[in-house]
């Protein structure tokens, strides 16, 4: 049934941006002014990095996780989404329709979370993702997809294929209707996921995909993931952390995917920030998807750092976010030919 979006501190977004905004007044009065990052970059991600490396030190699995749902707990997603629970062939998902958007002509946009392939559920990621792609606007459908150390990252791509599957051919949305998008580690499921979907060839592909500071080298070996006092939230410990919980029996080369094949693939719109431990691999993606054939567009802001993309407070994240949704309605059009609407 849908969900009651009620929830205890509806204001908590509000009161961080206005911290923010405090924290940019000094760095606009007393910072570097030659920095590539705006005043507001800089606050966020001081603001940020100490509570997210606070949040690996010393906590076990368990601990990371409730602590995830905890803190989404405190904010409430936008009232104009109807959340569902759906069963995509056996693979658990929300189903976030915005009201009075019309089903025959919608962007859909299925959504994988960050959390290290570790940490996350679509119920956390609701909060963070359904008040961006709202201004698109789109309706949704996040992926509870499996996670590690309990299964393998090819476990979550078959998530991502039955999410697929359950958009085309029991909701009867058009392929060209359908973004897969996602951020950090949802990034590299989004890369599987659609790869999954072209060797399975029972269905078209979807019209784009978006990865936004994506995980794509689990095997950690470009250069910037060593960086030393970088300005991310990342640290190379967290990282190597994370990886660890991948199962032992799993290639981490099968699962990465910044030197694989990706011939095949739809458009994919690739952002990272500049400063952040993942640039490198981003980078050596979008060259290999380039000679696969891929049409790519890439985004990589000198001075941010990972997942900014999700901070509507700093002009560089609205700004990303903006390109991402000129990327997602310039390749989410009907072909020509093709009948409007959905079919059934």
């Amino acid at each position: 049934g849908t969900k009651d979006c009620s929830c205890q501190l509806p204001g908590m977004q509000a009161v961080f941006n206005g911290v923010v905004k405090v924290v940019a007044l000094k760095e606009r009065v007393f910072g570097p002014k030659d920095h590539p990052a705006s005043p507001e970059a800089r606050a966020t991600l001081s603001l940020l990095k100490s509570s997210v490396q606070s949040f690996f030190k010393d906590k076990t699995l368990e601990q990371m996780r409730a602590e995830v749902e905890k803190m989404s707990k405190m904010i409430s997603p936008p009232s104009q989404y109807q959340i569902t629970e759906a069963d995509c062939f056996g693979t658990k998902a929300l189903l976030c329709e915005l009201k009075g958007l019309s089903k025959q002509d919608a962007i859909y946009v299925i959504h994988f979370h960050g959390g290290g392939l570790v940490v996350g559920s679509a119920h956390s990621a609701k909060v963070a993702v359904l008040p961006i792609f709202q201004r698109l606007p789109a309706n949704m459908l996040i992926v509870d997809y499996r996670l590690c150390p309990e299964n393998s990252p090819t476990e979550a791509y078959e998530d991502g294929l039955n999410a697929y599957r359950y958009l085309v051919e029991t909701l009867k949305v058009d392929p060209w209707r359908i973004t897969i998008a996602g951020e950090s580690a949802g990034g590299n499921v989004v890369v599987g996921a659609a790869l999954r979907i072209l060797r399975d060839k029972s269905l078209p592909p979807p019209a784009c995909l978006v990865g936004w500071s994506s995980w794509f080298d689990l095997t950690m070996e470009t250069e910037s993931v060593r960086w030393k006092d970088a300005a991310d939230t990342n640290t190379t410990e967290s990282l190597e952390m994370l990886a660890n919980y991948i199962p032992k029996d799993v290639s981490r080369s099968a699962v990465s995917f910044h030197r694989a094949d990706l011939t095949g693939l739809p458009p994919i719109f690739v952002s990272a920030g500049g400063h952040e431990l993942l640039i490198h691999e981003n980078q050596i993606f979008a060259e290999t998807a380039q000679k696969c054939g891929v049409k790519v567009v890439t985004d990589f802001p000198e001075g941010l750092f990972h997942i900014f993309q999700l901070q509507t407070v700093i002009p560089e994240g609205k700004c990303t976010q903006d390109m991402t949704f000129a990327f997602i309605r310039e390749h989410c059009k009907s072909p020509v030919g093709a009948e409007g609407g959905a079919s059934g």
